[in-house]
């Protein structure tokens, strides 16, 4: 089974599955077609980590950390 981020049909006889939030694609004729939708596998928040140089980017206020957090999730959708 193939992971990729975005599932296609390869042939006429692909079949496109939904299970519990996640995609499928099931082929009886060739079942080297089948794949899955892929998973994120960073944290939301890794992505605008970055390393202080000053000590005043030490501090985040609790509403630039929920503001990050919505963003990441848009990305993830």
């Amino acid at each position: 089974m193939k992971v990729v981020s975005a599932v296609r049909r390869r042939c006429k006889d692909c079949k496109i599955i939904r299970r519990k939030k996640k995609i499928y694609v099931k082929c009886d004729t060739y079942p080297r077609h089948k794949q899955r939708q892929g998973f994120c596998t960073w944290t939301p928040l890794a992505c605008f980590t970055v390393p202080p140089k000053f000590p005043e980017q030490l501090q985040i206020s609790t509403r630039e950390m929920l503001v990050l957090d919505q963003l990441c999730s848009n990305l993830i959708r």
